[in-house]
């Protein structure tokens, strides 16, 4: 992914994803954000990518689809670079970055929501989600009590388990960050 990318024509960062070829390298195609920001602000598309079930699978944190930065995640065809599905926040709320990280369970994607960063910290409620991608349906949800920790900022599987990344958890030490570990089940 490359968030930052001026595509042909555009006034501003739209972002776009370069999917090349598992066997020989060679460029593909390039899937541009399918609703970019026309004002200013940037959408961030492309900020996470995964390939699952041969989908390329796209994190747009910054999006202001479903509200002001509540972010949303596409998934895409391979081999054309065509829309299949738009995945909203299961709670969208302004500048919580809904699909800043991105991680495969099985054939289910997780999918952060770390809260509105800033410099060293974030604000809101960080929140993980488990989602069927080829519906859109929400699985399970995985967050803590705890406010302006990044809690999703970073996500990944760890064989039946989910490790969570919190940057800015003071538990141990005042912003030294936390990796929480989930029974997946």
């Amino acid at each position: 992914g490359a968030p930052g990318e001026v595509s042909n024509g555009a006034a501003q960062a739209v972002g776009v994803v370069h999917v090349y070829s598992a066997t020989t390298g060679a460029p593909l195609h390039i899937v541009a954000d399918p609703n970019p920001a026309t004002t200013g602000a940037t959408t961030l598309f492309g900020s996470a990518v995964l390939l699952l079930g041969g989908k390329p699978i796209v994190g747009a944190p910054g999006s202001d689809l479903t509200d002001n930065g509540a972010g949303v995640v596409y998934v895409f065809d391979a081999a054309s670079g065509t829309l299949l599905r738009t995945i909203p926040s299961p709670s969208p709320t302004q500048h919580m970055a809904f699909g800043a990280s991105l991680a495969a369970l099985g054939t289910d994607i997780l999918v952060g929501q770390p809260g509105e960063v800033y410099g060293n910290a974030t604000t809101g409620l960080g929140t993980v989600f488990r989602i069927d991608p080829a519906s859109g349906a929400l699985l399970k949800t995985y967050s803590l009590a705890d406010l302006n920790t990044g809690f999703g900022y970073a996500v990944a599987a760890l064989g039946g388990n989910v490790l969570i990344g919190a940057p800015f958890d003071s538990t141990l030490a005042d912003d030294g960050g936390t990796a929480y570990l989930f029974d997946a089940a």
